[in-house]
C-alpha cells in the first residue's frame, strides 16, 4: 500500500515493528522522513492500535510537511520532536486512539511545532471544534518564525456611536491572508494605558505597523482630541495637549514605522506623530464614511501584503475608491492622506514589521480569538440605551476588590435577555474587563443535572476556543463508567449512581473553571428564565461552589425577581432595571415600525416632508415627543415591540392606537383565558371597530378594544 510516498508492510499489533521505506518523490529530505519514522516507531508497537490508524497519521504528518513553504519547518530535528509530541498526546494511556479525535488523524495544520505556545492538546482541542481547514488558519497563527505582526488597537466607548471593530478586523484579516510569509493580526482595546505601555514596550522592536480604529473629538478650547476607553468603557478623550506630553517621553514612537489613524478629523493627530519621529502615517480629513474607510482599509493592507512599497499601495487605495460605484465613496478618495512620505516607495511590509521581540504581544489577543469565536448568540437587533446598566455592571466587576455575583432584576419583556447578550459582547472585546471570555448560560429547567450539562458543554466549548488544554471525552467517560460500576458491585440503588454523577460532574466544573482563569477573567451570564437561582437551593449551591473554588470567575444573572441569599460565600449585588427613557423609546419605536409618520400621526402643524437619513431620524424622535402613545407604553420594551408591528401601511395612525390599546397585567391574562367566552371581554371584533389584533409579548397580553 502506497501512501503520499510511503509504502507500508502489515504492522505487528502488540511486540511488532513496522518497516516502512521511505520514497523520494514528496520533494522532502530522506532524513527528514527517517527522523519521523523512527519516532512515530515508538508508539506503533502498542496494542490495540491499528494499522490504518498509524497509515493515515504518517500520511498526514507527511502531507503536512509537504505543504509547508518554510524552510525551517523542513528541519529533521523539528519534524521528529513535533511527531514525538503528537504521538505521545494522541493515545490514550492504553494505547487506544484518544476519544476527543473522533478516531481520525487531525489535519496536517495541527502539528505546528515552531511556536512556543503550541502544545499537542492544544492542536487536539482544534480539531475538534472547527474543519481542516479553519484549524490550519488558528493554529498556524501561533507560528513565531517567518511571521510578521500588524497590530490593531479600537475604541467604541460607551454613551457614543459604536464602531463596528470587528468588522474591520475581519477587513485587515482577510486583507492580509494573501501574504507570501504569515502575517498575523493581533487586537486590543484603545485606553490610556494600553497606549502609553504600547509607547514603552515598541522600544524593544525594530518596527511596528498599528491601526488605531476611533473617534475623533473636536473642541472648541480644547481642539481635536482623540477618543479612549476608560476602565468601565466610559469615553476618555485624550486631547492634543495630552497626547504631545505622552509621546515626548522615550523613543518608542520612532519604532511606530507605519501608523494608520483611522478615525475622523485626525490630520492634527498625525502631525504630532510626525513630529516625535513616526516615519509614515495614513490619517483623514473632515469626517469618513464607514464604508469608505473598510474599503481603503482593505485595498491598503491587501497591496501591503502582496509586497507593494507603501507609496504604491497607498496610491493603490484611493484609486480603489475613485473607481467605486458608490458616489459617497468615490467622493471620500481625497479624505485619506499620507505624512512622511519619504522612503515610502522602498517601505514594504517586511521592513515595516521589523523583527520586534515578544513583550508588545502581551497587550493583545491574536485576532482568531475574537473573530472566530462563536460561543455567544449574535446581538440584539435595534438594542437602544441601557449605556449607564452595562457601565454599572462592569463597574461592580471591575477592581481588585470588585464584586463576584451580580443580579439584575425585572419584570417580563424589560429586556433582560438583550441587556446580557449586549453586555457579553461588549465586555469580552480584545483587551477589555473579559477579554474573549464571556459564557451565556440559558435555563429553561430547574433540573440540576441539565444545567450542569450544559454549563460543561460551554465551558468546554470556551476551553476551545481559546486553545487551551482539555482532557478527552473517553477521560471522563472512563472515570463515570468505573464509579458507576463500584456502585454496581455495592448494590447502590440509581438515586445514588445518579448523586455519583453530578459530585464527579461538579468536580469538573471546578477544573474547568480553574483551568480557563489562569489566563483571562471569565463572565458566565445566567439567563435565568424558570426562576431557578432564586427558588432553587441546589441551584445556588452549584453556582456558589463554582465561585468559592475560583478566583476570576463572574456571575451575571438575569431573574424576574432579586436573589437575596449568598452564592456560597459571595454577597449578591441587585441591580433593578427599569424602562427606557423617552428618547430612547421614541427611537425603539421609530426603529421597529412598518410605514413612514402620517400627518395624521402628529399633532396638527407639525412639518412634514423628506429629509435624509439621520436628519429625518432626529426630526421624527422630536416630534413623537410627549406622544401619548409613548406615554402609555411606559418605556416598555416588550409592549414597545408588541405594538410597533401595528404600524403597518393601512394600519390605524398612533392616536388610535392609543386610545384603544391596554396591557393586561400576566395573572389578569391567564384569568381571562381561563373564563368561559361569555364571562371573557368584548373584543374589537366583535364590536366590529376597524381594526382589530390582541398582541402576545413575553408574559403580557396587549388588548386593543
Amino acid at each position: 500500500m502506497t501512501i503520499r510516498g510511503l509504502r507500508s508492510v502489515p504492522v505487528r499489533t502488540i511486540s511488532g515493528s513496522t518497516n516502512i521505506t521511505p520514497i523520494r518523490d514528496d520533494g522532502l529530505p530522506k532524513e527528514t522522513k527517517s527522523s519521523m519514522l523512527r519516532r512515530f516507531s515508538l508508539f506503533r508497537r502498542r496494542p490495540r492500535f491499528h494499522r490504518h490508524e498509524v497509515e493515515d497519521c504518517t500520511q498526514e504528518v507527511c502531507t503536512w510537511a509537504d505543504r509547508c513553504e518554510c524552510s525551517h519547518l523542513r528541519n529533521p530535528r523539528v519534524m521528529a520532536s513535533a511527531c514525538s509530541q503528537y504521538a505521545s498526546d494522541i493515545l490514550a494511556a492504553d494505547g487506544t486512539l484518544s476519544a476527543s479525535t473522533g478516531n481520525s488523524p487531525p489535519s496536517y495544520a495541527e502539528l505546528s511545532p515552531s511556536c512556543t505556545c503550541w502544545t499537542p492538546r492544544q492542536a487536539r482541542t482544534a480539531s475538534t471544534c472547527s474543519t481542516s481547514h479553519t484549524s490550519f488558519d488558528r493554529w498556524s497563527d501561533t507560528r513565531s518564525e517567518a511571521s510578521r505582526d500588524v497590530f490593531m488597537l479600537y475604541a467604541s466607548p460607551l454613551f457614543h456611536p459604536a464602531i463596528n471593530f470587528k468588522t474591520e478586523g475581519e477587513t485587515l484579516r482577510k486583507s492580509l491572508a494573501g501574504a507570501k510569509v504569515l502575517t498575523q493580526l493581533k487586537m486590543s482595546v484603545a485606553t490610556a494605558s494600553s497606549l502609553s505601555k504600547l509607547l514603552t514596550l515598541a522600544r524593544s522592536r525594530r518596527g511596528l505597523v498599528l491601526h488605531i480604529v476611533a473617534h475623533g473629538i473636536k473642541d472648541a478650547e480644547k481642539g481635536l482630541g482623540l477618543m479612549l476607553e476608560g476602565s468601565t468603557g466610559r469615553p476618555h478623550v485624550l486631547w492634543r495637549a495630552e497626547l504631545e506630553q505622552l509621546l515626548m517621553v522615550g523613543d518608542g514612537v520612532s519604532n511606530i514605522s507605519l501608523l494608520f489613524l483611522n478615525c475622523c478629523n485626525s490630520e492634527e493627530l498625525a502631525q504630532i506623530f510626525i513630529e516625535r519621529g513616526c516615519p509614515h502615517v495614513i490619517a483623514t480629513i473632515g469626517m469618513v464614511r464607514e464604508k469608505s474607510a473598510l474599503r481603503f482599509s482593505h485595498q491598503l493592507y491587501f497591496e501591503l501584503s502582496v509586497g507593494s512599497p507603501l507609496l504604491t499601495a497607498f496610491e493603490s487605495a484611493r484609486q480603489a475608491l475613485c473607481i467605486d460605484p458608490d458616489p459617497d465613496i468615490a467622493a471620500q478618495a481625497d479624505h485619506f492622506r499620507l505624512y512622511g512620505q519619504r522612503g515610502a516607495d522602498r517601505a514594504t511590509l517586511d521592513t515595516l514589521c521589523g523583527d520586534g521581540s515578544r513583550p508588545v504581544e502581551m497587550l493583545f489577543e491574536h485576532a482568531w480569538t475574537f473573530l472566530d469565536s462563536r460561543l455567544l448568540p449574535s446581538r440584539p437587533e435595534n438594542f437602544v440605551g441601557r449605556e449607564h446598566s452595562i457601565e454599572r455592571i462592569v463597574r461592580n466587576f471591575e477592581g481588585f476588590r470588585g464584586r463576584r455575583a451580580c443580579v439584575v432584576h425585572g419584570p417580563s419583556g424589560m429586556g433582560k435577555s438583550a441587556l446580557g447578550i449586549e453586555f457579553a459582547h461588549f465586555v469580552s472585546g480584545p483587551g477589555r474587563l473579559f477579554s474573549c471570555a464571556a459564557l451565556r448560560l440559558c435555563l429553561n429547567s430547574s433540573n440540576l443535572a441539565d444545567i450542569v450539562e450544559s454549563l460543561e458543554e460551554e465551558l468546554e466549548g470556551l476551553a476551545a476556543s481559546l486553545g487551551l488544554a482539555q482532557r478527552t471525552a473517553l477521560s471522563w467517560s472512563s472515570s463515570i463508567a468505573s464509579s458507576r460500576s463500584e456502585i454496581s458491585v455495592a448494590s447502590v440503588d440509581t438515586e445514588r449512581q445518579e448523586v455519583c454523577d453530578l459530585a464527579l460532574s461538579r468536580g469538573r466544573l471546578r477544573r474547568l473553571v480553574q483551568r480557563l482563569e489562569k489566563s483571562r477573567r471569565l463572565v458566565l451570564i445566567i439567563d435565568d428564565e424558570v426562576g431557578a437561582v432564586a427558588g432553587s437551593a441546589e441551584v445556588r449551591s452549584l453556582f456558589g461552589d463554582m465561585l468559592d473554588y475560583s478566583q476570576q470567575l463572574h456571575l451575571l444573572i438575569l431573574s424576574s425577581e432579586a436573589v437575596y441569599e449568598s452564592l456560597g460565600a459571595t454577597k449578591v449585588v441587585n441591580e433593578a432595571l427599569h424602562g427606557l427613557t423617552e428618547a430612547e423609546a421614541a427611537r425603539l419605536f421609530v426603529q421597529r415600525i412598518h410605514r413612514s409618520l402620517r400627518r395624521d400621526d402628529l399633532p396638527p402643524g407639525t412639518p412634514m416632508g423628506s429629509l435624509p437619513g439621520s436628519d429625518a431620524m432626529n426630526r421624527a424622535l422630536s416630534q413623537l415627543s410627549g406622544h401619548p402613545l409613548l406615554k402609555k407604553l411606559g418605556g416598555h420594551p416588550g409592549r414597545i415591540r408588541a405594538v410597533s408591528h401595528l404600524v403597518a401601511p393601512g394600519g390605524p395612525n398612533l392616536y388610535d392606537l392609543a386610545d384603544q390599546v391596554q396591557f393586561v397585567e400576566p395573572q389578569i391574562a391567564r384569568r381571562q383565558q381561563s373564563l368561559p367566552c361569555s364571562s371573557r371581554p368584548l373584543t374589537v371584533g366583535q364590536l366590529r371597530r376597524p381594526f382589530s389584533a390582541v398582541v402576545q409579548s413575553g408574559h403580557d397580553a396587549v388588548d386593543l378594544r
